[in-house]
């Protein structure tokens, strides 16, 4: 009786262990046939240029994503790693090193998803594209920064891409990699050219300049501040949306603007340009450019007597506490649009972040002993990037960048991270967050 009940058992286990083997094989089979229907329907959907709006190319497009979802993900891609491409231009930083914290942030999120058994077992790795060269500004640009978002592109085994933080390398960034089918994060760029063109795979998760512009119209109109002088950084879209934006939104609500100037950068000081303003009647100057040529704008303003209450833009808010050192005054009057972060630490989002651990060869280190300093808005906002895009990875078990695209556009609740609440609209707009005018907060000599 036994030894047929173990007979039995046996055979059982056997033919278990067959069907199984049977079932791995089956499915390595098709997705041996995905594979080559993958190629296939991408083939086609070249054919049709991507056309989105043509209903042939739709339901190829949904056809390759089954694909890829149902079986190529899982068996052509495992035991691999999860790479992601990290995309900045070095010269961004010029006007404020504290800009790359944000990369600290991200390369800090990686560690903590490594040293916790990664993905299913698949680890993170980031690879860098550093545009070295300065941001061109002439007529060669086009073509300059398309070869350098391209280069990315090219890497065909990357799922997504985190960076670019002007809005003149991310608006035309955005294109590229919305054609190679790769998800595109755009941690710090506030321009709507990147979520207005119903593209399917790309997230901007910084508010975008219209909620800039919202903040800064209800702060002049609430502070009676009616008589507003401009000056903008005319090489720049996102700077030029803001002016167009701030006039637009300015007149509806009352405002009149005594005067608009555009300037370019690159100059050591703007006395020319301000000297527009000599003789004009104004309540508040706005000034739109990055940190290092705001504070040269403010010191030619300062220079002819004007001290006017000052507005810029979100671009400030990390530099802002250096003005006072560098323009030898103490008491400076500006305000720019801010999200909602904690300076001093201690709070929830900061404790958090500081508690997370970081694996640097076999010892493990809270983030000021990997990065020298306590996590910043900065660092805590690239932390978010990469754990908002690992997160979406997770709740579909799926690496399919099409798929990642589809759950972080239809997140039933928003996600939270570090500094706030992250939920997208349909063209992957932050929606989630807001700014708030903050003062300028003067670090001490």
């Amino acid at each position: 009786m036994k030894s047929s009940v173990l007979i039995a058992l046996v055979a059982f286990v056997l033919v278990s262990c067959d069907a199984s083997d049977r079932k791995d094989e089956l499915l390595r089979q098709q997705s041996a046939v995905c594979k080559d229907l993958i190629t296939f329907y991408q083939h086609e959907l070249e054919s049709c240029a991507n056309d989105m709006q043509n209903p042939s190319c739709r339901v190829i497009n949904q056809k390759r994503d089954f694909c890829q979802a149902a079986y190529g993900d899982k068996y052509l891609t495992a035991n691999t790693d999860i790479l992601v491409a990290l995309a900045y231009e070095q010269s961004y930083f010029a006007g404020l090193p504290e800009m790359h914290h944000m990369i600290d942030g991200i390369y800090f999120a990686r560690d903590v998803i490594n040293a916790t058994g990664g993905i299913s077992g698949r680890q993170i790795r980031l690879e860098e594209f550093v545009q070295k060269e300065p941001l061109p500004y002439l007529k060669y640009f086009d073509i300059f920064h398309e070869s350098f978002s391209e280069q990315i592109s090219e890497n065909v085994d990357s799922i997504a891409v985190i960076g670019h933080y002007a809005s003149i390398q991310a608006a035309k960034a955005v294109i590229t990699y919305e054609h190679q089918g790769m998800v595109y994060i755009a941690p710090w760029s506030g321009h709507s050219g990147l979520t207005r063109h119903g593209f399917l795979n790309v997230f901007s998760t910084m508010p975008n300049n219209e909620f800039q512009v919202k903040s800064t119209v209800e702060h002049l109109v609430r502070h009676n501040l009616n008589r507003i002088a401009i000056f903008y950084d005319i090489s720049n879209s996102g700077y030029q949306e803001l002016e167009f934006n701030l006039v637009n939104e300015g007149i509806k609500a009352g405002l009149r603007f005594v005067l608009t100037k555009s300037f370019r950068p690159g100059q050591t000081g703007y006395r020319d340009v301000v000297v527009n303003l000599l003789g004009k009647d104004v309540d508040a100057v706005v000034i739109y450019g990055n940190p290092d040529e705001a504070m040269l704008l403010v010191k030619s303003l300062f220079e002819f007597g004007i001290r006017k209450p000052l507005i810029s833009s979100k671009n400030m808010a990390e530099a802002a506490k250096y003005l006072s050192k560098a323009l030898g005054e103490s008491d400076i009057n500006l305000v720019f649009p801010g999200l909602e972060w904690s300076r001093q630490g201690g709070g929830p989002s900061t404790q958090q972040l500081r508690e997370y651990k970081s694996m640097r060869g076999t010892e493990l280190h809270h983030f000021k002993n990997v990065y020298g300093y306590e996590p910043d808005f900065l660092a805590a906002r690239g932390f978010d990037n990469l754990m908002l895009l690992v997160s979406a990875i997770e709740t579909k078990k799926s690496t399919v960048p099409s798929v990642i695209a589809a759950t972080l556009r239809y997140m039933l609740e928003p996600w939270q991270g570090e500094t706030g609440e992250y939920k997208f609209d349909m063209n992957g707009k932050l929606i989630s967050q807001q700014y708030k005018m903050q003062s300028a907060v003067s670090e001490s000599k």
